[in-house]
Formats: C-alpha cells, sequence, structure tokens
C-alpha cells in the first residue's frame, strides 16, 4: 500500500482529533494511531522518489554529486560546438587518444604546474556536437567507495568488489569505456572530481586545437608534485625531471592488472587477496593510488610551496569547481530524456539491498555492491539502446515543445528548500529542553506561542496555492484532500503534460513520478503542520488576540506540545529527502574566502566516505 493512500485513509481521524476544543487538544503523535504512523513511514521508506530525484536534480552540479559520491544515474547529452577544452601535460607533444579534456583550464593547470618541470596547456574547440554520456557523481575519483561503481557496471557488467577495486586502472578503465563508445556510439564520458572532466576518445576528430601554450611555472623547481596515475604512459615513460620513485612493482602490477583480464570479466588479484588489489594488499581502505607514495592523506604530494604560482594553483582549481556547486556545468546540454538511473524501483536487487542494509535514507552510504546480474545487464542493455535511438534520431534534437523536466525539478527544489529548512529552524529552539541543539542565548522566540505563529504563517505561505479557503473548514477532510491532491501534482497535472504522456519515454515517467513522490511526502507534511497549528487557538498576531481564544496558559501549553511533534515530522522529511542544498557555510564567506568542502583529490580524505557522523562540513577558507 502506498502511503498516500494510507494517509487518506487516516485523514478523518486526523481532523477528528484536531477539530476538538482547545483544551481537549491531544499531542501531535496521537494524530495517526503508532501502528499506522509505522507503516505510514516503512511505505515511504521502500518509495524511490526521493533517491530519483535528488539524483536528477543535482545532475551536472558540484555539491550534490560531492556530499552524495556514489552516482546511481547515466544521462545522454552533448557538448556543442564551440566549447573550449583544455588539456595539460608535460611535454609538448599532441595528446594520444585516449586523454582527458578538463572544462576548466584552472583544472589542468592545478593537475600538472606542480610536478616540475615544463607544463604545456593545450586548448581544444569542439568543432562539432560531441556525443557524450554523462556518469554522475564523484566518477572521476579514484578509489574503491563506489564512486566507480556505475562505470564498473558499463565495463564488466558488475561491481569489482574488494578493499583495493579499481583505483590502479584509470588508464585502463578508459580505453574500455571508450572501446565500448566506440562499439555503441559515444565520443566521451563526463565525469566528476574537483571540477568536470571529458574523457574524449579520438582527439583526431571532433575537436580542434586552438592554441598551444608553454606555461611552465618559473619559479618552479625541478621535483616531483602530483603523480599520475600508476598505469598512465607518464609513469611508464617519465619525463627527465621527476624524481626517480620506487615504482616499479606498483608499475608493474598495474600494467598486468587488466591487460591478463579476458574481456567482460573483472580484473583479478592474486590469490587470497581482494580483487583488483596489488600484492601485498592496499595502503588502506578508500585511500587515493599514490596516497603511499607520499604527502599523508590530505592530498596531492610533493607539491611545492616556494613559488607563488604552484602552491596557488589548487586553490584557484578549487575556486573555478566552486562555480558549479549549484548550477549545472552549462557546457553540456544532457537529454533528460534518456534518464537512466540504478535507483530505477525495477532494479530490484539494489532495493533489497538498500533495505536490507537500513540505509534508505542514507545516500552516501549507497553503493551498486549487491547488484544482481539480471539488474546490471538490464541496465546496461539500457545504455546500449538509449545511445541506439540517439544514433537514430540524432544527438542534437531538442523538440522545443518537450517538456523540460529540468526546470520543473529545479523550480520545486527553489519553491520549497529555504522555507522547509526555515520551518526546521523554528522548531529546533526548543525553549523548555536545556538540552536543545541551540544554545539558549541564540534564541528567537520567547515563548512557544509565538513560534506556532511563524509555523501557521510559514506553512501557510508554502500551501495557499492549493488550498480552496471557501471549502476550507475543521469538520470536514474534503479540503485535506483536495489541497493534498493540488499540491502533490502541482507541477505534473497540466493538460500539456497529459497529452504528452502518450509519447514520453520511461525515463521520463520516471522523473515525473519522482516529483509526485517528493511533493506528495513534503505536501503532507506541510498540511498535517498547518491543519495543527490552525487548531491551536492562536491569536491572530502577537498583538491581536483571537475570538474566543482560549486562556493564554493553555495556548502556550498546546503549542509546546505541537512544536515538538512538527520537529520530528519536519526532521524525518528533511531526513527522506536529503537535499545536499541544506548544507552551507554558517556565515557569508569573506572577500579573500571561498566556502570550500572536500573535494577529491584536494584534500579532506576521509571525511566524506561515511566513516563518522560527522560528513561534509563547508567551511570558509582562505589560501595559505
Amino acid at each position: 500500500m502506498k502511503w498516500t493512500t494510507l494517509l487518506f485513509q487516516l485523514i478523518p481521524q486526523f481532523i477528528l482529533i484536531q477539530a476538538l476544543p482547545s483544551q481537549q487538544q491531544l499531542p501531535f503523535s496521537a494524530a495517526l494511531p503508532p501502528t499506522a504512523e509505522a507503516s505510514l513511514s516503512a511505505g515511504a521508506a521502500q518509495d524511490p522518489s526521493h533517491l530519483l530525484f535528488a539524483s536528477f536534480a543535482g545532475l551536472l552540479k558540484q555539491w550534490p554529486n560531492t556530499f552524495y559520491g556514489n552516482g546511481h544515474s547515466i544521462v545522454l547529452g552533448t557538448v556543442p560546438p564551440g566549447t573550449l577544452l583544455y588539456h595539460a601535460r608535460k611535454d609538448s607533444e599532441f595528446p594520444p587518444s585516449v586523454e582527458w579534456l578538463a572544462f576548466d583550464s584552472e583544472m589542468s593547470y592545478g593537475i600538472m604546474s606542480g610536478r616540475g618541470g615544463e607544463t604545456q596547456l593545450f586548448t581544444f574547440a569542439s568543432s562539432r556536437p560531441l556525443r557524450i554520456i554523462y556518469v554522475d557523481g564523484q566518477s572521476a575519483a579514484l578509489a574503491d567507495s563506489g564512486w566507480l561503481d556505475s562505470q564498473a557496471v558499463l565495463v564488466y557488467g558488475n561491481v569489482t568488489s574488494g578493499d583495493w577495486g579499481w583505483s590502479m586502472g584509470e588508464y585502463d578503465r578508459a580505453r574500455r569505456l571508450c572501446e565500448l563508445g566506440e562499439k555503441w556510439g559515444w565520443d566521451g564520458i563526463v565525469r566528476m572530481n574537483a571540477g568536470f572532466e571529458l574523457l574524449y576518445c579520438h582527439f583526431e576528430e571532433g575537436i580542434e586545437l586552438v592554441s598551444q601554450m608553454n606555461v611552465t611555472d618559473p619559479y618552479s623547481a625541478p621535483g616531483m608534485g602530483f603523480p599520475s596515475p600508476p598505469d598512465s604512459p607518464e609513469r611508464k615513460n617519465p619525463p627527465a625531471q621527476l624524481e626517480p620513485l620506487d615504482m616499479l612493482s606498483e608499475r608493474s602490477t598495474s600494467a598486468t592488472l587488466f591487460e591478463d583480464s579476458p574481456p567482460g570479466n573483472p580484473p583479478r588479484g592474486p590469490p587470497g587477496g581482494p580483487p583488483g588489489g596489488p600484492p601485498g594488499g592496499p595502503p588502506g581502505r578508500g585511500r587515493p593510488p599514490w596516497y603511499r607514495y607520499g604527502g599523508g592523506g590530505r592530498g596531492p604530494p610533493g607539491r611545492s610551496q616556494s613559488s607563488p604560482f604552484a602552491s596557488s594553483s589548487n586553490w584557484e582549481w578549487q575556486r573555478s569547481a566552486t562555480w558549479h556547486y549549484f548550477s549545472s556545468e552549462a557546457r553540456v546540454r544532457l537529454d533528460p530524456r534518456y534518464f537512466i538511473s540504478f535507483f530505477d524501483p525495477l532494479v530490484t536487487s539494489l532495493a533489497k539491498k538498500r533495505s536490507e542494509d537500513g540505509i534508505e535514507n542514507k545516500r552516501e552510504k549507497q553503493r551498486l555492491l549487491g547488484i544482481s546480474n539480471e539488474d546490471a545487464k538490464v541496465m546496461r542493455n539500457r545504455v546500449r539502446d538509449a545511445v541506439k535511438q540517439k544514433n537514430k534520431e540524432g544527438w542534437t534534437k531538442r523538440d522545443e515543445g518537450s517538456v523540460d523536466w529540468t526546470k520543473i525539478v529545479e523550480s520545486v527544489v527553489e519553491r520549497f528548500e529555504g522555507r522547509i529548512f526555515e520551518l526546521r529552524w523554528i522548531v529546533d529552539q526548543d525553549l523548555a529542553n536545556s538540552t536543545s541543539p541551540r544554545n539558549a542565548t541564540d534564541f528567537q522566540y520567547t515563548n512557544a506561542t509565538m513560534q506556532a505563529l511563524d509555523v501557521r504563517r510559514l506553512s501557510y505561505a508554502l500551501l495557499m496555492p492549493f488550498i480552496n479557503m471557501t471549502k476550507y473548514s475543521t469538520n470536514s477532510a474534503d479540503w485535506i484532500t483536495e489541497s493534498h491532491e493540488r499540491c502533490h501534482k502541482a507541477y505534473t497535472s497540466s493538460k500539456f503534460l497529459q497529452l504528452q504522456a502518450n509519447t514520453m519515454t520511461d525515463s521520463e515517467h520516471l522523473i515525473k513520478s519522482s516529483i509526485e513522490g517528493v511533493l506528495g511526502r513534503i505536501c503532507t507534511t506541510l498540511i498535517q503542520t498547518f491543519s495543527t497549528s490552525m487548531q491551536l487557538g492562536l491569536p491572530i498576531s502577537p498583538s491581536i488576540p483571537a475570538i474566543n481564544q482560549p486562556p493564554p496558559l493553555m495556548v502556550e501549553r498546546n503549542a509546546a506540545k505541537a512544536i515538538r511533534g512538527w520537529r520530528d515530522e519536519l526532521n524525518a522529511l528533511m531526513v527522506w529527502l536529503g537535499w545536499s542544498e541544506w548544507a552551507r557555510c554558517e556565515k557569508v564567506c569573506e572577500r579573500n574566502e571561498v566556502c570550500l568542502i572536500p573535494m577529491w583529490p584536494l584534500g579532506g580524505f576521509g571525511r566524506w566516505r561515511g566513516d563518522g557522523d560527522e560528513g561534509i562540513v563547508p567551511t570558509c577558507s582562505k589560501r595559505e
């Protein structure tokens, strides 16, 4: 039974309880019977609407994909003609295929500038629309925490398990992805770590060289800084200026790690060791492959601090990544009609795994480990078939009359995100509890009645377009039923969308369903909150009492009880939604500061990996 159906069965009981005279008001928790409340929570937990919605809302955005780095979605799209792309390297040779292109020059320069010796920056421009697939999450970050899972499914049809996983084989992974693109029909893969990159398969076509510049740091000293992946051509043929490293065992291991694996199978490690792991085991769970090569665990090692340019290149790289915190990377155009997500309820093996592990509402802990071979095959084939369809219809096809799902989802977040956060902030001030999460000196209210007045005001502001006050009554459930219907289908009930239903792709139906599911849960919480606030006998305003208002002490007592219930409901809603927009720097950063979160590979290793309860803490930072 869906939670929305259960809600409507419970509404008459809810109305009867809330319609009692003020002196007979029951605590908010009594509005739903305990068994029904538990069933409602269980139904919501099994509904993946919040996961699908948040994944779609976060596409091509740095902030949410850093908070929830284990991507679950793949989307088809294009890079439009004339887009500038950057590739830095330690020699003047034209980049070979396969290689990486950054969308921001700061990213390319940041990777190479601190490594000593000559640095060349190649600037390219796309000469035609580039056919790409976008893999969400921290899909360009090298670790075994789940960031690479969806690419593993594409290449191998399963997820490599074990402590070491896939980290070492970055060039081999790129080659296999491009071989698949050659077979199915894409030019490259858009991925993200500290910024967005394009793994491009054929430098000889689709892009043209705009310039090749010697951007060598004039103050740099010879030496080894940020090492390249152990299986890179540069590692196998290091430039003369790089300091010698004892890399023989790592280099030989990584060179054979994937070459000896038959096509379609995951890499195998030594007998008795973790799959894909080098002899002797990994340096530590989840650490980047260069962790033991120096520099500890807080970022790229060995960067010279003597140069004013090299020492600031990481800072500028981080700054460029912040440009894409909340606005999608504009140089990539995705087609929502081909949004393919492992959160799809049809991927039953992962839904079962999330339920068994109790992580339905913990996106930071969710990954693709546990996907069945059958589900992996289905999802892989969906990507293949989507690419085939795009090749048939044309990658740049855009029907101006089609639904703009991206704008609809962004509109939902824009309308509700800030005010839900404010509602929770209001009720978070527990005046009667000395263990309240807020210090008493921070309280903005002197009594619960004033808090409840703001809750009533703000919940009505959110529900205003959906409540027909002509039908509002404390003795009938009709206004709640009708208001909920309008609210949860506010963005999807137009005649235009109804006419489009027959031509929508499966992906579009999935997006539509996730919008309605998310709004259904939001609207339920808001309607319950507003309805309760209207039954408390609150004054019209702090200075104007209501007609027949109960004694102030009774109103205060009822308001305090209601606030405790609202706090629980709003906390549950926010945990279920999991919107990363609610994390923020606590103050406005100074002009020489940037609000930063730990973005691989630029420091803070481990803070986003689910190892502790702290999670990611945005902080105003300045260059040191």
